[in-house]
């Protein structure tokens, strides 16, 4: 299949600019940290506005400083529920090359909610 062909179906385009967008999230992984801590969140605030220039100037996408988050927020949500590795059922999980970087990124395979707690 050409490069065309493959821009014309479903989700080939918008897969290459959500990679696209996963590589430029990789440079400020700040921005996938939970903690709310002022200082934190001020780095947060400047890695998301800094984001926001690359975006519009690599892939021509506009976000404000509170859509990013959003996305980000959903994105992640959308990897999370698709690599559920206690979900019910026998399918393989396939996922998309940026939820490969996503899953990276947001430690995949630990489930902080089950983890067990060292005891000293």
């Amino acid at each position: 299949m050409s490069d065309t062909e493959e821009e014309k179906g479903i989700g080939g385009v918008t897969d290459h600019k959500q990679y696209q967008f996963m590589l430029i999230l990789k440079e400020f992984p700040i921005l996938l940290d939970k903690s709310q801590v002022p200082e934190i969140k001020e780095r947060k605030t400047i890695a998301c506005l800094e984001m926001i220039k690359k975006l519009s100037t690599s892939l021509n996408w506009s976000f404000t400083k509170d859509t990013l988050p959003k996305k980000i927020s959903r994105m992640k949500a959308d990897v999370k529920t698709k690599s559920d590795k206690t979900k019910t059922g026998n399918k393989k999980i396939v996922l998309k090359d940026w939820e490969k970087i996503m899953y990276d990124l947001i430690n995949g395979d630990s489930n902080p909610s089950v983890s067990m707690i060292p005891v000293l």
